[in-house]
């Protein structure tokens, strides 16, 4: 009985062994595949860029990825100072003013601008 028991621990021992390596493999090879999938990634961006820049192109989009649509984008266009000026303009003062402080300017409140509902 004892060496039953001896041998059903040394089988245990040796298929934990053999799992904990299974494991260690098998978490090794995502990071090898990232590793190589980024490495692809840093190529295939350079070639985008050279792509895009010879062609004029100002934007270019990756429909199949939802999360990041955005490939590559020229530095040549840059219209925040612009859109910033134009806002500026549009809104003396730096600030909108608040709701309520624009119906009070109007009187009783009870004017054509209605208030949200927040949800």
């Amino acid at each position: 009985m004892a060496q039953a028991q001896r041998r059903t621990g040394t089988q245990h021992r040796r298929k934990d062994k053999s799992y904990n390596r299974d494991m260690e493999d098998a978490q090794a090879k995502p990071s090898e595949e990232r590793k190589m999938l980024e490495e692809l990634s840093g190529k295939m961006q350079v070639v985008i860029e050279k792509y895009a820049q010879a062609n004029a192109y100002t934007v270019l989009l990756d429909v199949s990825n939802q999360n990041t649509n955005v490939i590559w984008i020229s530095t040549a266009i840059d219209v925040t100072k612009d859109v910033i000026e134009l806002y500026d303009k549009m809104n003396p003062g730096g600030r909108r003013r608040s709701r309520r402080r624009s119906l009070n300017k109007r009187g009783s409140g009870d004017s054509a601008v209605t208030p949200k509902k927040q949800p």
